[in-house]
């Protein structure tokens, strides 16, 4: 089943999606008046954070009410923490900000980078950012594909850029929960290898971003990132977690075959 979702369908199109077996809907019928409401409310939130008008406690009270979609939580809390991420450096001083910045590299491979900074005549730092809950883990893949994809494919790119082919280029990978033990060894593998005369890799897990964080001075983007990003007794999560032990096992019941006897 296909359905095409928008805030109005004139009739032409609305009969069109039909013939071709396509449900048209709307917002409003499928959450309801309140959820479409701060839908687009939030699109209005969204885009003045391009202009740097980031309304963050508007932002809380539409996390609240979208929260009620199965699922959204989760997407928007990523969403949420690259906003903050972007105030979190531009008032850390690292630079010019733009967000969600597509790179080609000569080869025509793609990535995107989350955070661009720009320090004119000075540095490029490319952020990539990963909101989860404190409670998480990062998954091994998205951290192997930033480290081992997005760096080299968006480094070509900007080293065949004429602004930024001159300038020294850091990327670093900020996430609000720990990576695992495997990232880790990864992380500090590649780190090792580097040659950082082409370009730096930088991890900031939870204790630095939380430092960032409160280093802007702005109350109300701390308590949003406090209130989303931290446990509840307000600690901070590790850099890294390793991995759960598995229980030990049961042999109530087992027979002696079972045992080996």
């Amino acid at each position: 089943m296909q359905i095409l979702v928008a805030n109005r369908f004139d009739k032409e199109a609305f009969v069109l999606l039909r013939r071709h077996g396509i449900i048209a809907a709307t917002p409003a019928n499928l959450f309801g008046r309140e959820i479409a409401d701060a839908l687009n409310e939030l699109t209005s939130v969204l885009a003045n954070a391009a202009s740097s008008l980031f309304d963050t406690e508007r932002f809380e009270e539409l996390f609240s009410t979208l929260g009620k979609i199965h699922g959204a939580t989760n997407q928007l809390r990523g969403t949420l923490f690259e906003y903050l991420a972007a105030k979190m450096a531009e008032r850390n001083g690292l630079g010019a900000i733009w967000m969600n910045r597509i790179f080609t590299a000569p080869d025509k491979r793609k990535a995107e980078v989350d955070i661009f900074a720009l320090r004119h005549n000075h540095s490029v730092t490319a952020v990539e950012c990963k909101g989860y809950s404190p409670r998480a883990t990062i998954p091994d893949d998205l951290f192997k594909r930033w480290l081992q994809y997005n760096v080299p494919v968006a480094y070509k790119a900007m080293r065949d850029h004429p602004d930024y082919k001159n300038l020294p280029i850091g990327f670093e990978f900020w996430s609000t929960a720990p990576i695992s033990e495997a990232s880790m060894n990864l992380y500090e593998k590649a780190k090792s290898e580097l040659n950082e005369s082409r370009y730096t890799i930088a991890l900031r897990g939870p204790r630095d971003v939380m430092r960032l964080c409160h280093q802007t001075y702005d109350q109300s983007l701390i308590d949003a990132f406090e209130k989303h990003f931290m446990l509840e007794d307000g600690t901070i999560p590790p850099d890294s977690r390793p991995p759960k032990a598995l229980p030990p096992p049961s042999f109530e019941g087992a027979t002696e075959e079972e045992w080996d006897i």
